[in-house]
């Protein structure tokens, strides 16, 4: 656990012998863990070219650029990777991870289930595939692999919490309440465990007790603003509209880019032309990089506001 000193005796390995392969490896995992990604590059890089076939060192360039939101270049170390190790199952399992956030979702998925022939028992590659097969709407086939996962290995709370999360979208709402206590069971410090698992008792509509989920969430992170704005709907579920209203403006503040925060706002608090809150809904919507879901809901935002005001030109408009 400490990166800067093992760097300064990994650069003193490498002084002595120049060609330590190893040394350069470990030295560019820790600069990867302090995040100074161009010497972790650099490092990788020296080992290349002692050894270019060496699979491990482009599968630890892939992650680099990978955490640098680089996914063409992490893509084509973990490819080059594969080229050296075939049966490299861990660069299967990134490729998967790098074309899922390329939303190229069948290629995810092939590269997933290929990790899974290789390592029939790699929890993580089920908990991938699952995930994926959620984002294309195939929650039956999400909740067998999950499922599949979760029998695997029944200690792992991550893939408990993510089979919740498809049972959740399917509506099955009994289940998917098991399946979040059981993920908090086995790690009782994930505020967005209990966040979730208060997300399935408000649509049960068991309000106090998601409340007191989302309080426990905000006990664990403070900075946690889904759990804040949701608490804020289930206040409003029971009526306690001034309650919510305080927490909306905290959650805003907070995470000013959570879009239905505004929307949710302004259908209990009417917000004037000249309240910040109107000002910074239009410097958002001069943003490039909002989805149309965000911003549908900055226009309803912004109409209901203009409505409030008076405004109904305006408000038709948005």
């Amino acid at each position: 656990n400490e990166p800067h000193a093992a760097i300064s005796a990994y650069k003193e390995a490498t002084k002595l012998d120049s060609s330590y392969v190893n040394a350069y490896n470990n030295m560019g995992l820790n600069f990867k863990d302090i995040g100074e990604f161009k010497a972790a590059l650099e490092a990788y890089d020296k080992v290349l070219e002692l050894d270019p076939k060496y699979a491990e060192v482009h599968y630890n360039k892939g992650l680099v650029f990978q955490l640098n939101g680089q996914l063409q270049e992490a893509l084509a170390a973990n490819l080059e990777a594969l080229s050296h190790k075939p049966d490299y199952v861990d660069a299967y399992l990134n490729i998967g991870s790098i074309y899922r956030a390329l939303e190229d979702y069948e290629k995810a998925i092939n590269f997933y289930k290929t990790a899974i022939t290789l390592e029939p028992k790699f929890t993580e590659a089920y908990n991938n595939l699952g995930n994926t097969l959620g984002d294309i709407g195939k929650y039956g086939e999400a909740v067998s692999i999950l499922s599949t996962g979760v029998q695997i290995n029944p200690n792992n709370a991550e893939i408990h919490n993510n089979l919740a999360n498809i049972l959740k979208t399917q509506g099955k709402l009994t289940a998917a309440i098991e399946s979040y206590e059981r993920a908090i069971d086995l790690n009782p410090n994930r505020a967005d465990f209990f966040s979730n698992l208060g997300s399935s008792l408000r649509e049960n509509h068991k309000f106090k007790e998601a409340i007191r989920c989302y309080n426990k969430a905000i006990e664990l992170d403070d900075n946690f603003g889904d759990a804040k704005y949701n608490k804020a709907v289930a206040l409003i579920n029971m009526n306690l509209r001034e309650e919510a209203k305080d927490l909306l403006h905290d959650v805003l503040e907070l995470s000013p880019r959570l879009f239905e925060a505004y929307r949710t706002l302004t259908l209990i608090e009417k917000i004037s032309l000249d309240s910040p809150i109107f000002s910074k809904i239009k410097e958002l919507m001069g943003s490039e990089k909002i989805n149309n879901e965000g911003m549908s809901q900055l226009y309803f935002a912004l109409a209901k506001i203009y409505e409030d005001a008076d405004r109904l030109q305006d408000s038709f408009e948005h």
